[in-house]
């Protein structure tokens, strides 16, 4: 009988303990949760390619030193005086002395013929403010937008100078400008047409040009990337007979299917101005299977970087993907279907999701508002658990 009544109390302690033990798995707090949010994930490529135009070179015999007048991508007429030609250096330094000049003096005669609005304490605030963008200008580089930086803040010490009575002043200073202004015109040298400048030439104006395109392969571009493009130092100048211009480059297949003609990219070229324009697909050549995929972009966004570069590195940049953020060891098939497991209340919810982007250990799900099957924005995703399954009871302490 103690036999019986210790096997007994074995098997009921025995069943104790599977019963807690199997309470413990349904109620296990053992969780690693991730709350959901919305994100943004760039799409880039950065490549190197080749831009292709419709130009020429300027034919022009000059002696002497050449003071350009049309700025890189600026447009002229047969009109437009692009250049100045000067007997000496000290001749043509005069002559951009007398253009700084002139731009001075347009400012201040603009100064004097405005009423005088503003107060001594607003202005001195605009004129540190400019004194802290033309700084921050010379640390990035960005020198070309110098000397409008300069003009603003002489504008707003004008402005101030007249609000102090100072006039007498502004006007003396505009007498020595015209002074100024007055030395080293140089002779003018005019365009014979129309079109956009550029003041760098490789020789290969008439080689690399738009009737290329019909027969472009990715060995062809190749073979072209192979090659330097140095400037001619002794040429003139060239003109941009088109506002159209292309850029080819080859990339991955994986990332050339992220590219769809028609659609609308952003470039931004590396070593230039860093100027970022836009650009439409094209072309989308794919190649055989293992082979990189052919891009032809065109655009009419004329700058300086896109008149004067032959060779360049570029970032091409898509739409950036929005969606909800959520681990990749998250993701779960059930019945077929993708989706996770989040903590909802007292229980645990299956949610699907449509993946619209993969990260390196994440994914982008489509935005969904308060859906009742779907993911949602700030719902706790479980990243670990064990027993996992749609309607299990949770603690509603965890």
């Amino acid at each position: 009988k103690a036999t019986v009544r210790i096997a007994t109390a074995l098997v009921a302690l025995f069943i104790l303990l599977y019963a807690v033990y199997q309470a413990y798995r349904y109620f296990s707090s053992d969780y690693v949760t991730e709350m959901v949010f919305e994100v943004d994930a760039p799409r880039f490529c950065d490549t190197t390619g080749l831009l292709i135009r419709d130009e020429e070179e300027i034919e022009k015999t000059i002696n002497g030193v050449v003071h350009y007048a049309v700025e890189e991508g600026g447009r002229f007429r047969d009109t437009t005086v692009i250049a100045r030609v000067f007997s000496s250096e000290e001749e043509a330094r005069t002559a951009d002395l007398a253009e700084k000049a002139q731009a001075e003096l347009n400012v201040l005669e603009k100064v004097l013929a405005s009423e005088q609005t503003a107060d001594i304490a607003a202005l001195s605030g605009r004129i540190s403010a400019g004194v802290l963008a033309f700084s921050d200008l010379c640390a990035k580089g960005e020198y070309d937008h110098l000397e409008d930086a300069r003009l603003e803040i002489l504008l707003q010490m004008g402005q101030k100078a007249m609000i102090s009575g100072e006039e007498a002043a502004l006007e003396q200073r505009m007498e020595e400008l015209r002074a100024q202004a007055a030395s080293g015109t140089g002779s003018p040298v005019y365009a014979a047409d129309t079109g956009y400048f550029s003041r760098y030439v490789d020789g290969y104006e008439a080689r690399i040009t738009p009737q290329l395109l019909s027969d472009m392969d990715v060995a062809s571009l190749r073979e072209l990337l192979a090659s330097e493009y140095p400037y001619d130092t002794d040429a003139f100048g060239k003109s941009i007979k088109s506002q159209n211009w292309y850029y080819v480059t080859a990339v991955s297949r994986e990332d050339g299917e992220k590219f769809i003609e028609g659609r609308t990219v952003t470039l931004t070229f590396f070593g230039g101005s860093s100027q970022r324009v836009s650009a439409v697909v094209n072309r989308v050549i794919e190649g055989e299977e293992g082979e990189e995929t052919l891009l032809i972009l065109k655009s009419d966004n004329v700058t300086s970087d896109t008149v004067s570069l032959r060779k360049a590195r570029v970032r091409i940049s898509l739409s950036d993907y929005t969606g909800l953020r959520f681990p990749r060891q998250a993701l779960r098939i059930v019945d077929g279907k993708k989706g996770v497991y989040v903590k909802s209340g007292y229980q645990i919810v299956f949610k699907e999701v449509e993946i619209i982007y993969q990260g390196k250990d994440y994914y982008l799900s489509r935005m969904e508002q308060n859906s009742a099957t779907h993911l949602n924005l700030f719902e706790e995703v479980i990243v670990e658990g064990r027993d996992l399954y749609d309607g299990k009871p949770v603690d509603p302490k965890i």
